[in-house]
């Protein structure tokens, strides 16, 4: 009988918006649920993260069809508190949903009167999606509760004929609603029905199948989020949902208005509006916003009133970002918790059948320094580099040292001697001094520079970085679910195409060798960079951090004497940021999407100036072939050295061959390949 194949568990990367409930329940982590439970309480919640981060995951948590399907079946448990179940949501996502078409005839409306008829177009837009995918929860879950009373018993739908009378009667008399739902309507569906042809006229009117809006919808448009509002509260008082129930609206990938706005030179209208429904408090109905971080910082204020958010009153924060980033107590870091659970969950979800440390079991441990020393050196002869000067004990012993295969004490040994607190004493002079290991006298000394020596030996062999481990694959993935899933991806990609033969047994999980997952890891690498290539300034990042990221490896091989291990991060004076210098608005734009981590810091010098530093996503670094690990000062760079390199013809960085190279064909520099 023929075997079947397993397929690549992390294939799919992009299966948010894609999957189906009873998938979802499968794949999803409950991992982060404690740090988000505002989402399931009352008030206005921006949901911030990069992209990546889990967003829609976690907001997909409190659609209706999500919480049928965990009610449904016993193997996962909804990881929402009990005590705050009582809600039922609605939700659009502005991607599937084409938010742009509001403004594809922009252009045959006055300039005049442009942003104020997008602006009520747009909102009647959001108002009729939201409207109808609350009716469509409510006739979702009361079908489900029709079979059984137990499904999602906090929120129990009543449709008798009565109730639903006396709905239609306080809803048509509403401001919002008058001339929209009628009170002889006998049925949700009929409103739904009203509700559907209504989009139906906006997105016949953006396709140019009619030369106008219908006449009803421009005598009957309405602010963002007052008809939800007001068909919230009468769902309350007519007896359909309880009267404790929250009505939860999400408005998912709203960094999509972000670049609607860039596109149709329509400054912050879009975002203005949902702001505006923010503003009013009202405690009807709750916000939840799903958005990257840039969308949201540069404008919060309202539409018409122009007034600001005021954080906290209007709304409150979640920063996925922040949760997931690891602190100085490395014993809360959330982050290596989410990525084993995600992973076993993908495994599962696979056919694989569960197993302990299955991160262990596909990665191994991540080789220590020495043992990556020796992988890239072979059975080379010693590349001790000694001066003219030193005596010639001294490179007779640090040969001796690589010989012995400890080629990372002896580039140690060779870099020591090169300091300047060496020099001083004549220390390489000294032939007698040439025993035991005085570098290591200090542990911090070959901690901060494990890594940039590894980087020249590897760089004098002309062998690709070896990166491998579970410890390093999640330290790469930076944070982000989405970059060690793409890790995971090519790893697994690569030991198919390199083990055909395992790949088509159904069997035990793969244990992937060191050189699959150097092959892997260089592939992610360039996928995450060709990722900044896409979307707002695109050619601006890439050719910042490919210029930085060549700068930082030609600094690193320089530095023979590892007197600035921390060459792999700049440094700039916090009042630099004021600069309207192109290089600092694209340090910015880099930031804002992550192809850059920022943080600040106290300067070094007397003066105690405020600074801030960057540092390339670890991702990034496998393909510029220089460390991840950030140690020590960064570079004190100026504006103006900084702006010479962003500036560079040569682009300072990687070739577009290089980019292009397969990773199947690095020189891996590993034993038996």
């Amino acid at each position: 009988m023929a075997t079947l194949r397993f397929d690549n568990p992390f294939h799919d990367l992009w299966v948010t918006e894609i999957l189906d409930p009873g998938a979802y329940i499968r794949m999803f982590s409950p991992t982060l649920v404690s740090d988000a439970e505002a989402l399931f309480s009352t008030g206005n919640i921006v949901l911030k993260g990069r992209q990546g981060s889990g967003k829609s995951m976690l907001l997909s948590l409190l659609d209706t069809s999500t919480r049928i399907a965990y009610a449904k079946q016993t193997s996962f448990q909804y990881p929402v508190p009990t005590r705050q179940r009582h809600f039922i949501s609605a939700g659009v996502h502005l991607t599937q949903q084409n938010a742009s078409l509001i403004a594809a005839r922009a252009a045959e409306i006055p300039e005049e009167r442009r942003a104020q008829t997008l602006a009520a177009n747009f909102a009647d837009y959001l108002n009729s999606l939201l409207c109808q995918d609350l009716i469509k929860s409510l006739l979702e879950l009361h079908a489900e509760q029709e079979v059984d009373a137990k499904i999602i018993p906090e929120v129990s739908i009543n449709f008798s004929p009565k109730i639903v009378g006396r709905f239609f009667t306080e809803l048509a008399a509403t401001e919002t609603w008058r001339g929209i739902a009628d009170a002889h309507m006998k049925s949700p569906r009929e409103l739904l029905e009203k509700v559907e042809e209504r989009i139906r006229a906006h997105r016949n009117f953006a396709h140019f199948n009619i030369d106008n809006l219908p006449e009803d919808i421009s005598k009957t448009r309405a602010s963002a989020g007052v008809p939800l509002a007001e068909l919230a509260a009468t769902l309350r008082t007519a007896g359909i949902i309880p009267t404790n129930t929250l009505v939860l609206l999400r408005i998912d990938q709203h960094e999509e208005l972000f670049e609607l706005e860039r596109h149709s030179n329509l400054g912050h209208v879009f975002r203005q509006v949902i702001n505006s429904a923010l503003s009013r408090r009202d405690p009807r109905v709750a916000y939840r916003i799903g958005t990257r971080h840039y969308a949201w910082e540069y404008d919060v204020s309202a539409w018409g009133s122009g007034a600001p958010l005021d954080p906290e009153r209007d709304y409150s924060v979640i920063d996925l970002d922040a949760i997931l980033r690891r602190s100085e107590h490395s014993t809360s870091w959330k982050f290596p918790a989410l990525v084993i659970d995600v992973l076993e969950r993908r495994l599962l979800a696979a056919g694989f059948a569960p197993r302990k440390n299955a991160m262990n079991v596909l990665f191994g441990k991540s080789l220590e320094p020495s043992e990556r020393a020796r992988r890239y050196v072979a059975n080379a002869p010693s590349q001790v580099r000694a001066e003219e000067v030193w005596a010639p004990e001294w490179k007779s012993y640090l040969d001796a040292l690589w010989q012995a295969g400890n080629p990372l004490d002896a580039k140690f040994g060779e870099a020591w001697l090169r300091q300047l607190a060496q020099q001083r004493k004549r220390v390489p002079q000294d032939g007698s001094a040439a025993s035991g290991t005085p570098w290591r006298k200090s542990p911090w000394w070959v901690k901060e520079r494990n890594e940039i020596a590894l980087m020249q030996i590897a760089g004098e062999r002309r062998q690709a970085l070896i990166w491998s481990g579970e410890r390093q694959i999640i330290d790469l993935a930076g944070n982000n679910i989405l970059a060690f899933m793409t890790i995971c991806k090519c790893i697994w990609a690569t030991w198919q195409r390199r083990n055909p033969r395992e790949a088509d047994r159904r069997g035990a999980l793969p244990s992937f060798e060191v050189d699959d997952q150097v092959i892997g890891i260089a592939e992610a690498s360039q996928v995450w960079f060709k990722k900044i290539q896409v979307g707002v300034e695109a050619d601006k990042r890439a050719r910042l951090v490919s210029a930085l990221g060549g700068w930082f490896r030609r600094r690193m091989l320089d530095d023979k004497a590892l007197s600035y291990p921390g060459h792999s991060g700049i440094s700039l004076l916090a009042a630099d940021l004021n600069s309207d210098l192109d290089v600092i608005s694209t340090i910015k734009v880099c930031r804002d999407h992550g192809d850059l981590f920022e943080s600040s810091h106290t300067t070094r010098n007397k003066d105690q100036a405020q600074r801030f530093k960057w540092y390339l996503h670890p991702l990034l670094c496998p393909l510029f072939r220089i460390p991840y690990i950030r140690t020590k000062e960064p570079i004190y760079t100026s504006l103006g050295e900084l702006q010479q390199i962003f500036s560079s013809e040569s682009r300072q960085g990687i070739t577009e061959d290089e980019v292009g190279r397969q990773p199947d064909q690095l020189q891996l520099g590993l034993p038996g390949v």
